[in-house]
């Protein structure tokens, strides 16, 4: 599984990813005290709306599409990487062509953004998309996403944890290992937009035990909540620990909206691949949970959802 942070590594035309972060909490998501000392009882336990956006398309402009230009499969040359750089809120029309081909898009996002990516393929293309931060030690997460057949389209929700070096990559799944088909050509077409949306998190009074369903193997589900300086919380992801484990591989963050900085990130909890952040609120304002699902990768996108329920228990002591 592509897991949190990632490189871009040239070999050729090839695109290969490797976990390359120096940052011990963007790996681990290390937590800064592990007290809690408030009682499951008291958590108010809601079924609940958690969705993302409001209307996702209203808040980019209309644009006119742009074309891919080749090369732009990320090879190194004197010049720089062979990449498009993408405008971005924006669409670009583009062929996996010639065989075997990668097309690579460089965007420039800001924290504190989200970003919703659509990826809609021509009839011969079973796409795969890839959007991930190549700057070295990053908190954002590689998000990718690939259809179980030909001409099914893909969607993305980015929340940018920190600025960075972002790039889009889009090819067809077919000639990733180990089917290695060497396909493409004139007919591989797709357009790929990114749109910049609005956030509708649901909002949390602590102590709550919030239970939910992602829709989308890349979706997220987003909480806003309030902190006092020093007070400390706990953050339970329950998935696999559900009494019937769902597919839900999470990763969870806490944002600090007032100063728009990432505050902590936990991918795996021990034995488990649940999430749990705990620590103090560094400053006395609003926060945002993003809950993303890190098994996306491995999720075929197709007529078939897999089962995305999880629980959330947000508590909080003096």
């Amino acid at each position: 599984m592509l897991r949190n942070v990632a490189l871009l590594c040239l070999f050729a035309s090839s695109l290969v990813f490797v976990h390359c972060s120096d940052d011990p909490a963007a790996k681990t998501g290390e937590n800064t005290d592990p007290d809690t000392g408030t009682s499951e009882d008291d958590a108010d336990v809601a079924k609940e709306d958690s969705s993302t956006t409001e209307d996702a398309g209203t808040d980019a402009p209309t644009t006119v599409d742009q074309t891919e230009v080749e090369p732009n499969n990320g090879a190194a040359t004197d010049a720089g990487l062979q990449v498009n750089a993408l405008t971005t809120p924006g669409a670009i029309k583009g062929a996996i062509d010639p065989k075997d081909d990668t097309d690579i898009f460089s965007v420039v996002p800001k924290a504190g953004e989200f970003w919703q990516w659509t990826l809609v393929p021509g009839a011969d293309l079973a796409p795969s998309l890839t959007v991930f931060d190549t700057k070295k030690g990053n908190l954002n997460p590689t998000v990718t996403v690939h259809a179980a057949d030909k001409g099914t389209p893909l969607a993305i929700d980015q929340f940018v944890l920190s600025a960075g070096n972002f790039v889009a990559a889009v090819r067809d799944i077919r000639n990733v290992a180990p089917t290695n088909a060497h396909l493409g050509g004139p007919t591989f077409t797709y357009r790929l937009e990114a749109k910049l949306a609005t956030l509708a998190p649901q909002t949390v009074v602590i102590p709550k035990t919030v239970t939910g369903k992602l829709s989308r193997v890349a979706e997220i589900a987003t909480f806003k909540l309030s902190g006092i300086q020093g007070q400390k919380f706990e953050i339970i992801v329950n998935a696999a620990r559900l009494a019937v484990p769902s597919k839900l591989d999470s990763r969870l963050s806490l944002f600090n909206l007032t100063t728009n900085t990432n505050v902590i990130t936990n991918d795996d909890a021990a034995k488990t691949t649940d999430s749990e952040i705990t620590g103090g609120f560094p400053s006395t304002g609003d926060y945002l949970v993003i809950l993303e699902n890190e098994a996306q990768g491995e999720q075929a996108v197709g007529a078939t959802v897999p089962d995305l329920s999880y629980e959330i228990k947000f508590t909080t002591s003096k």
